[in-house]
């Protein structure tokens, strides 16, 4: 049942330097958990779904007010799909007001005429649901679910505390799951549920993405700090890498990434190339937010 892939595992070095995410209690054998849809839940849904359920990418210029600083990729050639991306994300905690969010995420699009298939490290899909509230998901991890929240934050100049993801495509039965530090399978999303993943994917994304309240301040994002080759101060993105054409992960090629800053007033993104064995190809991004132009 689990996914037929490849993979180089790198969070035994990430071990070394910044410290992982875990939750130690679990469900009895043969069980696993279900998130309890609280009202607050159900309000935030309510107030990220109506205003972005058609939003998935920079280039959509409807809905004002987003922000993004992200590097992307595109495919080499168009018959030569992605099915996987991967990178270790710094964690930290930026303060947000009423109708306003800030995130950290990996894309995993295929992009069809007019036409938009889009994973997201949260489960932010087209389908105009997120985390356990979205159906189709099966969940297959005794302890870690979608939606449950980090026990440690990054401190700035401090302890950082990451969490390594991986979403790929199963070469066998086509469906598309969710992984942990290397091995730990959370759980997939069934081919069936999509129209135009059954194939692979054309586009993936890493970076940053905020959105606004009424009143047009950009909450921080990640750190709240701009980048820097500082990895205690900036928020990071390492190890980037992807799942290529035959399954297997590779690092991602620097002449192939594409930087995407929407506000450089308010957030950046600085790109590391490859940093070291430890911290493969990363980059830094963030920034305070506040009054910005779109």
């Amino acid at each position: 049942m689990h996914p037929n892939l490849s993979i180089e595992s790198t969070a035994s070095s990430i071990r070394k330097t910044f410290r992982l995410q875990h939750h130690d209690e679990g469900c009895p054998p043969g069980k696993v958990p279900i998130q309890r849809i609280k009202s607050k839940n159900v309000i935030d849904a309510e107030f990220m779904l109506p205003r972005h359920a058609d939003v998935f990418h920079q280039f959509t210029k409807e809905f004002p007010g987003q922000h993004f600083a992200t590097m992307y990729t595109r495919a080499p050639y168009s018959f030569m799909p992605y099915h996987g991306a991967r990178a270790t994300v710094d964690i930290h905690n930026p303060s947000v007001e009423m109708n306003q969010f800030s995130m950290a995420q990996i894309w995993v699009q295929n992009r069809h005429s007019s036409d938009l298939n889009s994973l997201q490290a949260d489960n932010y899909q087209k389908t105009g649901c997120y985390n356990m509230m979205c159906p189709g998901f099966v969940q297959v991890h005794p302890t870690k679910r979608l939606g449950q929240s980090f026990k440690g934050i990054s401190i700035i100049g401090g302890e950082q505390w990451v969490i390594d993801i991986l979403i790929s495509q199963d070469k066998s039965t086509g469906n598309w799951w969710l992984t942990i530090y290397g091995d730990e399978k959370i759980g997939y999303w069934p081919k069936e549920i999509f129209t135009h993943l059954g194939d692979g994917a054309n586009y993936l994304e890493y970076g940053g993405w905020t959105y606004n309240s009424p009143s047009g301040i950009s909450p921080p994002m990640g750190s709240g700090k701009f980048p820097s080759n500082n990895y205690t101060v900036a928020c990071w993105f390492a190890q980037i890498r992807y799942v290529n054409e035959v399954y297997r992960e590779d690092d991602v090629h620097r002449l192939n990434m594409v930087k995407y800053n929407t506000d450089a007033n308010c957030y950046d993104l600085k790109y590391l190339f490859y940093a070291g064995k430890i911290l493969g190809h990363s980059f830094s991004f963030g920034g305070p937010g506040g009054n910005c132009i779109t």
